[in-house]
C-alpha cells in the first residue's frame, strides 16, 4: 500500500492533539525558563562587573547547564515518548524507563560521535583551505553548507536508529539504513510541510510591534518553545508510523525465511 506524503502529514497532525502532548510542551517550556532566569541573573552580573573575558565562563557555563538539563529531562521524555507510541499505535518502549534512559544515552553517544567524524573533514578543509582574503565568499559558503547536507542526508538514511535501539536493543546503522529504504522521501517531505506549517507562527511570535505586553520580552520565547514541543511530537509521529511499518515489514520477512538449522555432528549423538 503506497501512503502519500500529505496522508503521513495529516496522521502526525491530527494525532498531535493529546493528552501527552502537555508533557511534552510543558518539558520544553520548562528548560526554556530555565534559560531565561538563568540568562537574566548572569547577564545582569556581567554587566555590572564589566568583565569582557567573564562573558566565556558565561558561554561555558551555559553549556554546561544545557548538558545537565538534557540529562535531569531525559527520564521523563522517555516515558513521554513511550507513552505517546502506547497512545497512538499501541507499542510503548519494552524497557522501562531507566533501561530506556541508558538505551537513549547510547543512541545519543554514537549519533554525537558519527556526526562529528563526517564534520570533522569539513571543518579541516576550511581551516586550511579558506582564506577569506584570497577566495569568493561563496567558496565558503560551500565548504560550509557541503559537509552540513551530508550530515543532513547521513541523519535521515539512519533516521530510525533511535527507534530501533530503543525497541530492540540490538540495531545496526545497516539495519536503520534498510529500515529507511523507499521510505526517505516520504519523511523528508512530511517534515518540510511540518516547517512550512510552523515557520508563519514563529515568524509572526518574534515580531515584537504585535506582540502583546504580557509577553514581552520572554514569553513570546517561551510560545515559541511550546511550539517547538508541539512540532517534536509531530516529528515523533512521522518517523514512528513509518518505523513500524518498516519493522513488520522486516520481521514478517524473517519469519517468512527462518534461519536453517545445522545437522547435529556424529559426537552429539
Amino acid at each position: 500500500m503506497t501512503v502519500s506524503v500529505w496522508s503521513t502529514f495529516t496522521f502526525a497532525i491530527r494525532n498531535t492533539i493529546r493528552p501527552v502532548t502537555l508533557g511534552f510542551v510543558g518539558l520544553q517550556v520548562a528548560s526554556a525558563g530555565v534559560f531565561v532566569i538563568w540568562a537574566q541573573i548572569r547577564i545582569a552580573q556581567l554587566t555590572a562587573l564589566n568583565d569582557p573575558d567573564a562573558w566565556q565562563s558565561y558561554l561555558w557555563q551555559t553549556n554546561i547547564l544545557n548538558i545537565l538539563l538534557g540529562l535531569l529531562s531525559l527520564p521523563l521524555f522517555v516515558i513521554l515518548s513511550s507513552r505517546l507510541s502506547a497512545d497512538v499505535f499501541g507499542r510503548p518502549f519494552p524497557v522501562t524507563w531507566w533501561r530506556g534512559s541508558l538505551r537513549a544515552l547510547k543512541v545519543a553517544a554514537i549519533l554525537f560521535a558519527a556526526l562529528f567524524v563526517i564534520l570533522l573533514p569539513g571543518a579541516l578543509l576550511q581551516a586550511f583551505l579558506f582564506r577569506p582574503e584570497e577566495t569568493s565568499p561563496i567558496y565558503g559558503i560551500l565548504l560550509t553548507l557541503l559537509p552540513m547536507l551530508v550530515a543532513l542526508w547521513c541523519l535521515f538514511s539512519h533516521i530510525f536508529y533511535g527507534y530501533g535501539v530503543m525497541f530492540k536493543g540490538r540495531f545496526g546503522f545497516r539495519q536503520a539504513r534498510d529500515y529507511a529504504r523507499g521510505r526517505r522521501l516520504r519523511l523528508v517531505g512530511g517534515m518540510v510541510l511540518l516547517v512550512l506549517v510552523t515557520m508563519p507562527i514563529q515568524v509572526l511570535l518574534r515580531y515584537e510591534p504585535i506582540q502583546p505586553l504580557f509577553m514581552r520580552p520572554y514569553g513570546g520565547l517561551l510560545t515559541i518553545s511550546a511550539l517547538f514541543g508541539l512540532l517534536g511530537v509531530a516529528f515523533q509521529l512521522l518517523v514512528l508510523r513509518d518505523f513500524f511499518e518498516a519493522m513488520d515489514e522486516a520481521d514478517a520477512r524473517m519469519a517468512a525465511s527462518p534461519p536453517p538449522e545445522i545437522a547435529p555432528t556424529a559426537f552429539e549423538g
